[in-house]
């Protein structure tokens, strides 16, 4: 037998569910005025009659008054909530996020890189660091300021995934409209971050590199070497960054 509901001039019209009415009523409610609207809605939930034999052994017929649509509105928010948090299940910061956290703090920076021929090139600058998202992402603010006066700057952003046991960073910069993602291999010893260059095209994953950080002098200083990885597997040092802390 179909749902159906008893409207307060006594006609019966197919319902969707008696809750559906408290968000919407029937075709007509939202052409009257606010106050109107509430006032025949009112009376229209006031004469809902449910008649199912698929939902219970006899008909029944009962009221439902707006602390019944009230109930089911938080029962279905409730459901959507559990199924978001099983879908995607929350997590807390991890050992990865520990080490991260060492990171945060202003920091002095040196950035020396290495071409394949002639002198290095150093670039000064500075680096504010500092945890997001309830501690779950390093964020890190650089600026630098090159030997004709003018300035650049770039963000990254790390985390850690403890079901994957991986770091994952994100850089962008004001140099390139390009970005770039790396991600270490599984592996982490609690002291050393090595990141594998992640290729955004499958089809042009362009220079192998690698690039490791660790903390030195009980936590001053702080060490980024980017590293250019050959076909015969050897490794050779483009760029550094020096970071003290202030």
């Amino acid at each position: 037998m179909h749902h159906v509901s008893r409207l307060f001039d006594g006609r019966v019209k197919p319902s969707r569910c008696p809750a559906a009415v408290a968000f919407g009523g029937w075709r007509g409610v939202n052409s009257l005025g606010p106050v109107e609207s509430i006032r025949v809605q009112r009376s229209r939930l006031s004469h809902v009659v449910c008649l199912s034999s698929s939902a219970c052994d006899s008909p029944c017929h009962e009221e439902m008054d707006y602390c019944d649509v009230a109930h089911a509105c938080c029962s279905t928010a409730a459901v959507a909530q559990q199924t978001q948090n099983q879908y995607e299940p929350p997590n807390a910061p991890g050992a990865g996020q520990k080490l991260l956290a060492q990171f945060a703090g202003d920091w002095d920076l040196v950035k020396t890189f290495f071409p394949m021929n002639g002198k290095p090139i150093v670039t000064k600058g500075t680096c504010k660091q500092y945890m997001i998202e309830d501690g779950k992402f390093l964020q890190s603010d650089f600026t630098f300021f090159d030997s004709e006066g003018s300035k650049s700057t770039g963000t990254g952003i790390s985390g850690f995934d403890s079901k994957t046991n991986r770091f994952i960073t994100v850089w962008y910069d004001s140099r390139q409209t390009t970005i770039s993602i790396r991600q270490s291999d599984g592996t982490f010893d609690g002291k050393n971050i090595v990141l594998w260059a992640t290729p955004l095209d499958p089809d042009r994953p362009g220079r192998k590199t690698v690039a490791r950080a660790h903390l030195e002098e009980n936590g001053r200083v702080l060490l980024h070497r980017h590293f250019l990885i050959d076909d015969k597997g050897e490794e050779r040092m483009m760029l550094e960054l020096r970071l003290t802390r202030k």
